[in-house]
């Protein structure tokens, strides 16, 4: 859901990089369903596919790095580190 939209200023930079904080750390992560999990024997993007949406239970992961190495426009790099699972979305 997007909340805002508007130019980068340094005061949203500055909050962009504290909302990371929330991100590290040990976290429960929902897999999305375009993933090779399995629910009742298939794949979970099989069923995307289809339109279906299932209930899938959150997984714990940790992220041990999450750092904001630059930001221009709409557009950021950021340098992440994390445990097997994890799912990140580019």
């Amino acid at each position: 859901e997007v909340v805002e939209t508007g130019p980068a200023d340094a005061a949203r930079l500055a909050g962009l990089a504290q909302a990371l904080d929330h991100f590290r750390g040990k976290i429960d992560q929902i897999p999305p369903m375009y993933s090779a999990l399995k629910h009742e024997g298939e794949r979970l993007y099989r069923l995307a596919r289809q339109g279906k949406e299932v209930v899938r239970p959150a997984r714990p992961v940790t992220i041990h790095e999450l750092t904001l190495i630059e930001q221009a426009g709409a557009t950021a790099i950021l340098r992440i580190r994390c445990s097997k699972g994890t799912y990140v979305r580019t």
